[in-house]
């Protein structure tokens, strides 16, 4: 079966450096890096990759910072369906703010 080249494909590695959070998406060439924390604040930049973040350290790694380098890449050219959909808010802040942070 052939791979659709329009998947984005994760890739995540511990961080050994030291306490921190690389996320990277390398497609659009865009980078955020920080303090491994419990929960990362949503803030415009990398939200999906941070969404993703903070779902993982709740809900498998017990709420305890995860130090990662996360890399992402598409080979779905900007205008597609899937960036326009992730650029035109498709991926909006309430919807992963649902996803990514605790459960009330």
């Amino acid at each position: 079966m052939r791979r659709s080249t329009c998947t984005p494909t994760p890739v995540i590695e511990p961080c050994l450096e030291r306490n921190l959070v690389r996320l990277v998406a390398a497609d659009s060439q865009h980078t955020w890096e920080g303090e491994a924390s419990p929960q990362l604040a949503l803030d415009g930049r990398l939200n999906l990759h941070k969404g993703v973040y903070n779902r993982i350290v709740r809900d498998f790694n017990d709420g305890r910072p995860l130090p990662l380098v996360m890399t992402t890449h598409t080979d779905a050219p900007p205008g597609s369906g899937l960036r326009l959909f992730i650029d035109a808010g498709g991926v909006d802040d309430q919807s992963l703010r649902r996803v990514a942070e605790p459960a009330a």
